[in-house]
């Protein structure tokens, strides 16, 4: 079961990064350095607001399944007992993660 949960929370993250890059890599450029998001933002290809409401967008979308969804899964679908068990279990996950999406 954690091992297809890991895999759920990559195919997540991919989701996230398509979603988000549809319209073209703009739409993700929240996660480039300062000085990328700068030179878009001289080039007009978009605004400080838009990248804003993109920040916001795409943190929740990462960060609401990654640090409150694991836990859940963990402890009430997969019914983890512990601090040793749930750690054990949430650490395979987000290896899973981490390796195949090439984030970690």
């Amino acid at each position: 079961m954690v091992i297809l949960e890991g895999l759920a929370m990559s195919f997540w993250l991919l989701l996230v990064c398509v979603v988000g890059i549809a319209n073209g890599p703009v739409g993700l450029v929240v996660l480039f350095e300062q000085d990328v998001k700068d030179r878009v933002i001289e080039l007009g290809l978009i605004t400080k607001e838009k990248m804003k409401k993109n920040a916001i967008i795409t943190a929740l979308a990462l960060f609401i399944p990654t640090l409150i969804g694991v836990p859940l899964l963990v402890y009430f679908v997969n019914g983890a007992r512990g601090f040793r068990d749930g750690f054990t279990q949430m650490a395979i996950i987000y290896l899973i993660d981490s390796l195949l999406t090439g984030t970690g």
